[in-house]
Order: C-alpha cells, then sequence, then structure tokens
C-alpha cells in the first residue's frame, strides 16, 4: 500500500481587534495604532480565539490565557468592534503543530500569568522575556515562531502589534468591523462576563503582581 501524505490546505487567523477596553484605549493613546490586541483563531468567523487578556471584565491585573468568546468584544458595549484579519495558510503538519501547541499552553494555563512589565516598558522600545509570561502580541508571535511560521521577526528584540500586522499583510484577506455573534455563539470557556468581589480582585492582583516580580528577577 501507498502511503499518502495529507496535502490538504489549512488556515488559522490571525485577527487585530480594538479592544473596548479602559487599556485597550490606553495603548490606542500611546501607540497611536488602530488596534490593541491581537488574538489567533481556528475559525474564519472568529467565534473562539485564543490570546492573553484579562480573564474577568471587573479585573484588569489578573489576566493569562484566555479562549476568548465574540461575546466579549460586546459584553456591555454598543459599539462596533473594528478588526483585521489575516488568513494564514499552513500544512496540516503545521496545522496539527499549531493546535498542539496552543493546547499545551492551555493545558497549563494556571501557570501562565500576562506579562504586564513588558507592557509597561514598550513605550520605551525595550522587550522584557519572562517565562510562561506574555503580552497578547507575545502570545501570537510565540505560536507562529514555535510553530516554524516564518515572519523575519527577531523574537528576543522590541516588535509592536504594528510590525505583526505588516509582516502578516500577504495574508490580509478582511478589514473593517467584527460580524456581530449570533445566536450560535456562545461564550464556551470565557468568563469575561463574570465579576469577582473587591476581595478577590486585591488578593488576585498581589499574588499575580509577586508572581511576575518573582519570575523577571529569576529570569
Amino acid at each position: 500500500m501507498i502511503h499518502q501524505t495529507n496535502t490538504e490546505t489549512r488556515y488559522i487567523y490571525v485577527a487585530f481587534l480594538t479592544a473596548p477596553t479602559r487599556i485597550g484605549r490606553t495603548i490606542r493613546f500611546v501607540t497611536k495604532n488602530k488596534y490593541s490586541h491581537v488574538a489567533i483563531s481556528f475559525d474564519e468567523n472568529l467565534r473562539t480565539m485564543y490570546s492573553f487578556a484579562r480573564y474577568c471584565i471587573n479585573d484588569p491585573l489578573v489576566a493569562g490565557f484566555v479562549e476568548e468568546s465574540a461575546l466579549r468584544y460586546y459584553y456591555n458595549n454598543p459599539d462596533d468592534v473594528p478588526v483585521k484579519i489575516c488568513k494564514i495558510p499552513l500544512t496540516a503538519e503545521q496545522h496539527h503543530l499549531v493546535e498542539e501547541y496552543i493546547a499545551s499552553i492551555r493545558a497549563d494555563s494556571d501557570q501562565y500569568i500576562y506579562n504586564f512589565f513588558a507592557l509597561a516598558i514598550a513605550p520605551l522600545h525595550k522587550k522584557i522575556l519572562i517565562e510562561k509570561s506574555y503580552t497578547c502580541l507575545e502570545f501570537v508571535y510565540s505560536v507562529l515562531y514555535n510553530c516554524g511560521i516564518e515572519t523575519g521577526i527577531d523574537y528576543s528584540s522590541y516588535y509592536t502589534i504594528n510590525d505583526l500586522e505588516n509582516v502578516l499583510d500577504k495574508y490580509f484577506v478582511h478589514e473593517g468591523l467584527m460580524k456581530k455573534p449570533d445566536d450560535n455563539t456562545d461564550w464556551g470557556n470565557d468568563l469575561f462576563y463574570y465579576r469577582k468581589s473587591v476581595v478577590k480582585i486585591v488578593s488576585g492582583s498581589i499574588k499575580r503582581c509577586g508572581a511576575l516580580i518573582k519570575r523577571s528577577i529569576i529570569s
């Protein structure tokens, strides 16, 4: 029997978004860039996306790996959400690598935290790498980098969302307004709608900041 290799082209979608949050608006003000958030999806309709962001709507400092529902962008937000989508073609093997990489982070998600230090020093055009800690941009780029998807960006150097937009421009397929969730869209594993108590917000924020400081010293 002749073994046949699966040559079917598959795709991942990189979505650049204007997150409707205070932090998102601050990032856009500082960077002067249209988009303040980036995520990866296996679905062209972006019903489920993977990124690093806050877990819950009223707790901005407790953040990490999230499976974002498209619903989070319209929760208590009456405005349309601008989005730019890049559609990256992959072989079946590359697509499997991306699935495995994201699944490995999901399985260990309690150990991953948002890299607020990288966000804080970004206006200085500096980069700080911290173990198991990413911004949304660092996470998306780590997926591309570790799964052999060529971008030409030096992983260890400072780069911006706009830099990633530019190198992925050849995969551009859509820029406009994000498709509003329909009746088939659910929250899935996204707990963005959940509101924490003040006690949990304070204790969680202190714990996360402590973990980030400790890892930055070790790194």
